[in-house]
């Protein structure tokens, strides 16, 4: 490396790395810190709302559990109603959607009765840790900017950090613990972060690309007149439908039961045997039709990707469903 840069750059980077240190290492902790715990959210919050610790059950139908409830929380009409079916991480069954004056609602339903659980009122992991994470509680895009900016200055301190350093694999090797206590403590310095150097670039990285709209609007503005929305859309597959010829009687959904199966069926047909199985049921209410999807979260691609199976459910044949649950809370 000392034949590469000069001694001039060498001591530019150490001053760089020194005082970028001082000014985001408080901050990139406490990233740091609330992203290793975050890990472990779900743990958190049963640890501090008990009535999430329930019994794991196993199957469990929605037809039967949740959509007889569903009109009792009177979601908004063209509003998405998502549903999450109990998990080993989360026993309970998990919901969003927004009422009427378009407030977002999460509850979590007891997947034997149905019931909406009464929560301990606490921010626990899943509210707290993982949001503070990536935005600091603060308001608006404000946290998530300084985010970013810890994460792009963390990469530059990982650059300048190799820069410094005229034997670089030398002090990979160097650990003087009987040294005085600033020189083992450099030491120390050098050997944890020259071990874990591909893993310290690529999570800022890694969080600068989950954010890549916020940080980087710019293509989104010049390709869709700044329609987020419409972005969205388009990257989740809403606008993806696989219809079947009218005429044949299997083309309308009477359970989220059968979507299930018939959505892990196909991912079962074309991933193998090993696919995994879905993580939310999505109804689309709308004053002609009720849409149904479903989302599996099991991947990065699989996150983006919304397979819409025997989905559209028109007015005119809503008699051929006869008094199913699915049709009285359309009705509702």
């Amino acid at each position: 490396m000392a034949s590469l840069v000069s001694k001039e750059f060498r001591e530019a980077m150490g001053w760089l790395h020194t005082w970028l240190g001082v000014a985001l290492g408080a901050i990139l902790f406490a990233i740091f810190w609330t992203g290793s715990l975050t890990v472990f959210d779900k743990e958190i919050d049963h640890w501090m709302k008990p009535e999430l610790r329930l019994a794991q059950q196993e199957n469990v139908s929605l037809d039967r559990v949740v959509l007889p409830k569903l009109a009792s929380f009177e979601p908004a009409l063209g509003s998405d109603v998502w549903i999450s079916p109990p998990r080993d991480r989360i026993p309970a069954i998990r919901m969003l959607y927004h009422d009427k004056n378009d407030n977002k609602h999460e509850i979590m339903l007891d997947p034997k009765t149905g019931e909406k659980l009464d929560l301990t009122d606490s921010h626990a992991g899943t509210d707290f840790f993982f949001r503070f994470h990536f935005m600091l509680h603060m308001p608006g895009l404000f946290g998530y900017l300084l985010v970013g900016i810890a994460a792009l200055g963390m990469m530059v301190l990982v650059i300048s950090g190799v820069f410094i350093h005229r034997k670089f694999f030398q002090n990979f090797f160097t650990f003087r613990p009987k040294k005085n206590l600033l020189r083992s403590t450099l030491d120390f310095h050098n050997l944890t972060a020259i071990i874990g150097l591909p893993f310290y670039f690529l999570l800022p990285l890694s969080g600068l690309f989950i954010f890549a709209t916020v940080f980087f609007p710019w293509p989104v503005e010049v390709n869709y007149d700044g329609n987020v929305k419409s972005f969205k859309a388009d990257l989740a597959g809403y606008q993806q439908f696989s219809v079947e010829p009218s005429g044949q009687t299997n083309l309308y959904i009477k359970t989220l039961d059968q979507l299930i199966i018939d959505a892990e069926q196909i991912w079962k047909t074309k991933e193998g045997q090993h696919s995994s199985k879905a993580d939310w049921v999505g109804i689309l209410i709308m004053a002609m039709r009720i849409r149904m999807s479903l989302l599996n979260g099991t991947s990065l691609i699989k996150m983006w990707r919304l397979a819409l199976i025997k989905s559209v459910l028109m007015h005119k044949q809503v008699k051929k469903l006869g008094s199913s649950p699915l049709v009285q809370f359309m009705q509702h």
